[in-house]
């Protein structure tokens, strides 16, 4: 099975990320993807069902 996550991250400087035009230079945009997997192994076991216990 393999997960898959996304993140977005924005940050700015107080007041001055919200200035026009200027404004771009004090903010800054960042996005991860995540990948993780996961495997499940399975082993098998004979169980014998003809046992009678005393």
């Amino acid at each position: 099975m393999r997960l898959v996550s996304f993140e977005r991250k924005r940050g700015q400087r107080v007041i001055l990320g919200d200035v026009p035009l200027l404004g771009r230079f004090f903010r800054s945009e960042s996005s991860r993807t995540y990948q993780n997997r996961l495997y499940v192994f399975l082993t098998p076991v004979e169980v014998d069902g003809a046992r009678r216990r005393n």
